[in-house]
């Protein structure tokens, strides 16, 4: 309680007392909830609490530090507009009479998008564009956002996945690679659309058939594979890009990287039966590098929150297993053979962000491989798998959204299957899947936002 002292003069005998005024000071506003709990910029959120005042008048809500603008006000809720903020976990605040409230959390994120990089097979033509589709989690369906984007550079012409397109959310960025370079774009906070940031494509000085790309988790550092050479770019404040001193590094014939957890460490593969590990401070192979695989391999991916590689190749996934001096070797069991989708040879694989969970798809088939993943990288096959994405033809892609709850398969017949994954990971085609979008001969690249 804070007591305030007044001075009283007395009038009749001209001496001066004094009396302690006890006013008690105005408890801290409280909140008990926000509402909803995670949302775009601009989206209306409504905080419940007690202590708000009847009026607004000089008091605030921030959300991440940052103002936002009210719509409504009262003693125990107020309704605010998430301001343009970066995706993140942001604290709710309201200050009243200069008296803080304790914190409530909101997730900023992103506009609910699918990115498809799409390539052509005439690199003479310059096709190579990004197409935007939006996520509606009501209707559980993709529905394209007109024109596609493109990225200023001629295509390579590769008609799998190759990891050639990333969505950085704290920067609310996309990076692609083409033909000769790598194109930049912001994404816009509330409709999800791109624009190219300045300088945009960013090009490696004689390169050509840049495939597999990785975005460090500051966002301030890029790599792309081309052939025989890793390229490595810093991230500028305003999303351009600035070859590193010597890039692009001399390390092996490559189309897929993987940036191993701690950034000390990078993957290359071969397409083919050798894949490759680098340090990221010199490029120095690592000891043994590069190591055979026993099956030729499209692709590779590291299992989120590990430093485990995967690379799923003709006689199904192999997994390995980096030591503190990045050097890899297989799990007891590798290659898992029960991994291989009938009909094809593996060509994807995407985890669940906790990496409890893998889907693996395979060019030439229309099936996706479901399993669980043990600690040590040891895969067991869900019930019911396969699923058959039937009518999807050849699939290219697949990725899982955040929360793990779906799956989204690029088929090469330029449309996208949605699937509903339940608690235990099993896979169910929405209603309306798969759904078309404009598309040009090949389909290369899959990053989701939701």
């Amino acid at each position: 309680m804070r007591y305030v002292c007044i001075a009283l003069l007395c009038g009749a005998c001209g001496s001066a007392s004094s009396r302690i005024d006890a006013r008690p000071e105005a408890p801290p506003p409280t909140l008990s909830s926000v509402s909803p709990s995670s949302g775009i910029v601009t989206t209306m959120v409504t905080v419940s609490g007690t202590g708000f005042g009847d009026t607004q008048g000089t008091s605030t809500v921030t959300l991440g530090g940052v103002s936002g603008t009210v719509a409504t006000w009262s003693s125990t809720s107020i309704t605010v507009a998430v301001p343009n903020i970066k995706p993140a976990a942001a604290d709710v605040v309201v200050t009243v009479d200069g008296s803080a409230s304790a914190p409530q959390k909101f997730r900023v994120i992103l506009p609910p998008r699918a990115y498809v990089h799409n390539q052509s097979l005439d690199t003479m033509l310059m096709a190579d564009n990004v197409a935007v589709l939006s996520y509606d989690s009501v209707m559980k369906k993709l529905v394209q956002i007109p024109p596609n984007i493109s990225t200023g550079m001629a295509p390579v012409g590769f008609g799998g996945c190759d990891h050639s397109i990333v969505v950085h959310e704290a920067t609310r960025r996309l990076f692609v690679t083409s033909n000769t370079g790598i194109a930049v774009y912001d994404i816009d906070p509330v409709m999800g659309t791109l624009l190219p940031v300045p300088g945009s494509p960013f090009l490696v000085t004689g390169a050509s058939s840049l495939f597999g790309l990785e975005v460090n988790k500051a966002g301030t550092r890029v790599w792309a594979a081309l052939t025989g050479h890793i390229a490595v770019f810093d991230v500028g404040p305003q999303g351009t890009l600035t070859a590193v001193a010597g890039s692009p590094f001399v390390t092996i014939q490559n189309d897929v990287i993987a940036l191993s957890n701690d950034e000390r460490f990078i993957y290359a593969n071969t397409e083919g039966m050798m894949f490759g590990a680098f340090t990221t401070d010199t490029y120095a192979p690592v000891m043994g590098s590069p190591y055979s695989q026993a099956a030729f391999t499209f692709y590779m991916a590291r299992r989120p929150t590990t430093e485990q590689i995967f690379l799923p190749g003709a006689n199904g996934v192999s997994v390995w297993q980096p030591d503190t001096t990045g050097k890899p070797s297989q799990i007891t069991g590798s290659p898992f053979l029960a991994t291989k989708p009938p009909g094809g040879t593996n060509n994807s694989i995407s985890f669940t962000s906790d990496g409890s969970r893998a889907y693996i798809t395979a060019q030439g088939s229309t099936y996706i491989v479901e399993v669980s993943l043990a600690a040590d990288g040891t895969p067991t096959t869900l019930p019911g798998s396969p699923v058959n994405t039937t009518p999807l033809t050849s699939i290219t892609c697949d990725a899982v959204s955040n929360d793990g709850s779906v799956l989204v398969v690029l088929s090469a017949s330029a449309s996208v299957g949605v699937f509903a994954l339940a608690a235990d990971g099993t896979a169910t085609q929405f209603p309306g899947s798969p759904f078309p979008f404009t598309a040009q001969a090949f389909t290369s690249g899959l990053a989701l936002t939701f």
